[in-house]
């Protein structure tokens, strides 16, 4: 599934953006979705920190009425993720310069004020990253990126055994091989970071590449750094399909 993020402040612009993609997905059958359609540029910067394994197409206008405009919302996406895809949509023709200068290699700069330009290029686009994600069947191990202490960490998804809650309320701890970081969060928030990891127990989510063995009785699992996470009473079968498809 390829995910599509647009961020466009103008309410009607945004939603003309949104009947383009759905559109054009619809018609070609392309396994692709708009995950997230927004004003506001941090609630991008969170998807994009929340979901860093996804194959995303992001659309983004340059000028956002905020702080941070598209051209540096690109560039802070791209510090941590390599592979996605940007265009651009403005008014301003004239800053297509820039994207050379934030080193963004974006896809396409689109003016606005040209509505079958604006449609015809969005699909093209659309085509172009369905048939590069299509093609691309190398794997692309993703990372956490987490704080500890006055460092931001980028942590491989491989290298994790598991979340837990921490007593502390809203902190939580991630367990390493042979080592642990403990960090503001939510167990809410890490069902999603990837289809790797499962909510196992209410205060438990574990990678499912890293489960030795399941204790169906005692209803535990066993890491393979040999920690202990649980597994609810209701969720032993679950975690076992969940497991196997994962294969």
């Amino acid at each position: 599934m390829i995910h599509v993020v647009i961020c466009e402040d103008n309410f009607a612009q945004r939603k003309r953006i949104e009947t383009i993609v759905n559109n054009h997905i619809m018609m070609e059958e392309y396994d692709m979705e708009i995950a997230l359609s927004a004003d506001d540029p941090t609630a991008v910067l969170h998807y994009s920190h929340m979901h860093p394994e996804q194959k995303v197409f992001y659309i983004l206008d340059v000028d956002l009425g905020h702080e941070i405009d598209g051209l540096a919302l690109a560039a802070r996406i791209r510090e941590r993720d390599l592979y996605s895809a940007f265009i651009f949509v403005t008014t301003h023709a004239d800053l297509l310069h820039l994207t050379f200068q934030y080193k963004l290699e974006a896809m396409d700069y689109i003016v606005k004020d040209r509505p079958l330009e604006l449609q015809g290029r969005i699909q093209t686009c659309i085509d172009t990253i369905y048939q590069r994600y299509s093609s691309d069947k190398s794997p692309k191990t993703g990372r956490y990126q987490v704080k500890d202490g006055d460092r931001t960490r980028l942590i491989p998804f491989d290298d994790i055994m598991f979340f837990t809650s921490h007593p502390t309320p809203h902190k939580v701890v991630l367990h390493l091989e042979n080592s642990q970081i403990i960090f503001y969060g939510s167990i809410n928030e890490l069902t999603e970071i990837s289809p790797d990891f499962y909510r196992s127990h209410k205060s438990f989510v574990v990678n499912l590449k890293n489960i030795k063995q399941v204790d169906h009785a005692m209803k535990e699992i066993e890491m393979t750094n040999g920690e202990i996470a649980l597994v609810g009473s209701k969720k032993v079968q679950e975690l076992l399909n969940a497991i196997a498809e994962n294969g």
